[in-house]
């Protein structure tokens, strides 16, 4: 009897020992990791199963077991140490495969790039806008210019801007005398359709309905020979929008939506039905720059990210896609020792991220009748007009 009850005892541990074995196995495989959580230190282990996954499947296999599992924050820490060097083949591949396509180009420069340098911070950067610009400029003016500030613009950074065309080349990459010596460089970019998107979605709010060269373009449209006498009344109605806009705006930080104004425009007024661009007229506006190509009026909104950072002559170090944070974020912070400071980008309201809709939204641009419905011709244009930043940081053509 007794010695039933020992090997019942016996069983019961091994059995308990096996399930406490097989949850830690588990809980190990699932993370793939190994090494002390606080220990900023690349994994140096011999090459892991995930490095055998092409970038696409890599990352995507990483946003369906953490991020929508909602792992903590921990998890993900570890599971980026334990595969830090095959994110740092993915980001070193395509440095190279930037730096090939640009073999191929006849005309290599493109314009002068929009550069901010950080001395002491000893690293480059060209603000691609719509790719966490505004996270990275949040937190460069609290951290350089005075923490307590609670609206960032750039003319907080306007001392640190790289001027002017550089003194030289280096190896085929271009110098410049204000520049520490070896310098990291880098910019965010994130695909170029779903930027074009978000600036669209950005542009139906008052905060751009005040600028000048929007009401430009609202003005551009056609106002039938029969309404020829209401052309003041039209005008004098958009003036009154854009300045109920002005004020609305300097009352508060929330960017505020034309359908809030209450008053009704008149129903045939053209320049405010709708009260914003339309993604064709932003389209044609796009090609008519394109076809003059003044420094004056680019925009780096919507400017593909291979011209407006002059990637061909300046070289970065690396191209961070916004698509792949946090890993991509945290080999950045890594690699210009800002690992510490890893919690307030994540803190840092992503606006580019989180308001904005993902590349599923692309294929609204093929359905007709979708907000995003546009011609075959114009979609042809896009391909064309993005054609490097597409070769280059491997993103997909539009569907024609």
């Amino acid at each position: 009897m007794a010695h039933g009850k020992l090997r019942t005892l016996t069983r019961s541990r091994a059995v308990l020992l096996l399930l406490v074995s097989g949850f830690w196995l588990f809980y190990w495989q699932e993370l793939q990791v190994d090494g002390d959580l606080h220990s900023p230190a690349p994994s140096t282990q011999a090459t892991t199963p995930s490095s055998m996954l092409t970038e696409e499947e890599f990352y995507k296999n990483f946003r369906t077991r953490f991020i929508e599992g909602h792992r903590k924050l921990s998890e993900i820490e570890l599971y980026f140490w334990r595969n830090y060097q095959t994110i740092e083949k993915y980001i070193l591949e395509r440095k190279a495969k930037v730096m090939e396509h640009c073999q191929t180009l006849a005309y290599k420069k493109f314009l002068r790039p929009n550069l901010y340098h950080f001395p002491s911070l000893n690293f480059t950067w060209c603000p691609s806008y719509k790719a966490a610009s505004t996270v990275w400029k949040n937190y460069l003016v609290r951290k350089l210019v005075d923490p307590t500030i609670k609206y960032c613009n750039f003319h907080y950074l306007v001392e640190y801007n790289l001027r002017g065309y550089g003194t030289g080349h280096q190896r085929g990459r271009r110098t410049y005398r204000s520049e520490n010596e070896g310098a990291v460089r880098f910019t965010v970019i994130r695909n170029p359709f779903v930027r074009l998107i978000s600036y669209w979605k950005m542009s139906r709010n008052c905060q751009l309905a005040r600028s000048s060269y929007i009401q430009d373009l609202l003005l551009k449209r056609t106002l039938p020979p029969q309404l020829q006498n209401s052309h003041y009344q039209f005008i004098q109605e958009l003036n009154n929008f854009v300045s109920w806009c002005k004020v609305r705006r300097d009352e508060s930080s929330e960017q505020v939506h034309p359908e809030e104004y209450g008053k009704p425009f008149s129903p045939d007024n053209p320049f405010l039905n709708p009260p914003h661009l339309t993604l064709k007229e932003l389209i044609e506006h796009i090609q008519e720059q394109r076809s003059r190509l003044r420094l004056s009026d680019w925009e780096g909104h919507w400017a593909p990210v291979s011209e407006w950072c002059d990637v061909c002559q300046f070289q970065h170090d690396y191209y961070i896609k916004l698509e792949n944070e946090p890993l991509e974020l945290f080999y950045l912070l890594h690699k210009l020792n800002l690992w510490e400071d890893r919690e307030k980008f994540l803190s840092i309201q992503n606006n580019s991220s989180r308001k904005t809709s993902d590349e599923s939204e692309l294929d609204l641009f093929t359905i007709a009748g979708s907000p995003l419905d546009i011609s075959h011709s114009d979609r042809k244009f896009l391909n064309s007009f993005f054609e490097n930043d597409l070769i280059m940081f491997g993103y997909n053509k539009l569907k024609v």
